[in-house]
């Protein structure tokens, strides 16, 4: 019995080394995401119509790593069956420069298609105005998750990192 004990904890603790190699390996504030769910196909027929509700999130990287420093904002799109889309979102900014910063709401309008089985959408005021695209999926029976698939212009992006995540509603149906 104390073999065996021994020889459990001789694993656990390569277990641990190998874990904290791997950390220490990492660059320093990156999210690590292992994506989950069932990738969503036919996005055409499943956005078209429907407003997309839930958060957007992202990692301050400027912010000391002891804090919890991921923020997290409503967005909402409405994807019209034209191609055409309408979002809601805000983010923290300030009006003019050097002023205080405060949670600033937008709506703004862009376009939408499906490339390569994946969302891609071009929004002005998002990655300064390029196309950012997106793997969807369904992770339980109502809740969607976006993973990206091209970051556009986004400077704090990087392919499979979750993006936007909620839950669709029928028509043009926003909350803020």
């Amino acid at each position: 019995m104390r073999l065996l004990y021994l020889y459990g904890v001789a694993f656990a603790m390569t277990g641990l080394a190998t874990s904290a190699a791997q950390a220490a390996d990492a660059p320093p504030n990156v999210e690590h995401v292992t994506v989950i769910g069932q990738r969503l196909g036919n996005l055409r027929n499943l956005l078209a119509g429907y407003t997309f509700r839930g958060t957007e999130g992202f990692v301050d990287g400027s912010a000391p790593e002891d804090r919890d420093n991921r923020t997290a904002f409503p967005w909402q799109v409405y994807y019209s069956p034209d191609g055409r889309l309408e979002a809601h979102f805000r983010r923290i900014g300030s009006r003019v420069p050097h002023a205080a910063m405060e949670d600033l709401d937008y709506v703004d309008f862009g376009t939408w298609t499906i490339d390569n089985g994946d969302l891609c959408q071009t929004i002005p005021h998002v990655a300064s105005g390029s196309t950012v695209c997106f793997e969807m999926r369904r992770t339980s029976r109502t809740k969607i998750q976006m993973y990206y698939t091209r970051c556009g212009a986004m400077t704090r992006c990087y392919e499979g990192r979750l993006g936007p995540d909620g839950e669709l509603f029928p028509g043009r149906v926003f909350t803020q």
